[in-house]
């Protein structure tokens, strides 16, 4: 499990033990007060900021064929040069959020809502590799080549709704689950380039992707809600988001080269928030 996780899922732990605590030391010096209304029933709008960890798994690869026009052979030379990576990307950024929502109150302890979402992420995370070979071309010429990848990806919006179910510790303090839908904008950029001297220096090809993907991920959570003033609650919320794979293949060919650039990003969010809701109740 990444730490990342491990660090919101322990904060959001001490957050529900020492509310369950405070609820049960109330409710031993003081007998609940009877409740006209459930505290949490009705619509509610918020405003929320935190932190993440955005994860991806990425695949970069790349095919470079350059041929040689040689004048004094009635052949030409060709040299092909293949470079696979892979990077794991991880890296922490921010988190401002907007959100509206619905709930009731069942027997007066358990909670069942639903809301909708807007974030606005920033962070971008990049990687890059370089190697450095020799390849022999079954002449007397020795290629020395070096090839380099690299890629970027931010994911500034994301939109979605969830389902919350909770159970309340006190009139006003909620433990609860949630589980959601998450639709959000990637930005990817990529590139692939090679080097390659063999006596006579050649012209640096490079080989470059940009492309927008709109995915759509699912996320659990759990977190604790808790009133602040008659129509003001805090809570605190932790959900990581899921997403499939996706891949894009680009090809750039000319006289003496061509080349190929497929790049397959499988990405991942882990988050951390703290949002004040006023509740219509």
């Amino acid at each position: 499990m990444n730490k990342y996780i491990k660090y919101g899922l322990s904060l959001v732990a001490i957050i529900f033990s020492l509310n369950i605590t405070m609820a049960v030391l109330a409710n031993g010096f003081h007998a609940p007060a009877p409740c006209v209304m459930p505290y949490f029933d009705g619509p509610y709008v918020g405003v929320g900021i935190g932190v993440l960890g955005a994860y991806a798994d990425v695949e970069s690869e790349s095919n470079h064929i350059y041929i040689e026009n040689d004048i004094h052979q009635f052949n030409n030379n060709k040299s092909q040069f293949y470079l696979f990576r892979n990077f794991n990307l991880g890296r922490r950024g921010g988190d401002a959020n907007v959100f509206v929502g619905y709930g009731r109150t069942l027997n007066l302890s358990y909670y069942l809502g639903g809301e909708l979402f807007g974030h606005y992420f920033r962070i971008a995370h990049e990687s890059s590799s370089n190697e450095t070979g020799v390849q022999d071309i079954g002449s007397s010429v020795h290629f020395i080549y070096p090839l380099d990848t690299s890629v970027k990806i931010k994911n500034p919006y994301s939109f979605g709704g969830d389902l919350r179910a909770g159970y309340l510790v006190s009139a006003k303090t909620m433990l609860y689950i949630l589980f959601g839908l998450d639709y959000s904008k990637f930005k990817i950029e990529s590139e692939s380039s090679f080097l390659a001297t063999g006596g006579i220096p050649y012209p640096h090809e490079t080989i470059s992707d940009s492309f927008t993907q709109w995915r759509v991920g699912y996320f659990p959570g759990v977190g604790i809600e808790t009133g602040l003033t008659d129509h003001v609650s805090l809570r605190a919320e932790y959900t990581h988001t899921f997403y499939s794979s996706f891949s894009n293949t680009v090809t750039r060919s000319e006289v003496n080269y061509h080349g190929s650039l497929r790049t397959k990003v499988k990405p991942s969010r882990g988050l951390f928030t703290v949002k004040l809701s006023y509740l219509f109740n």
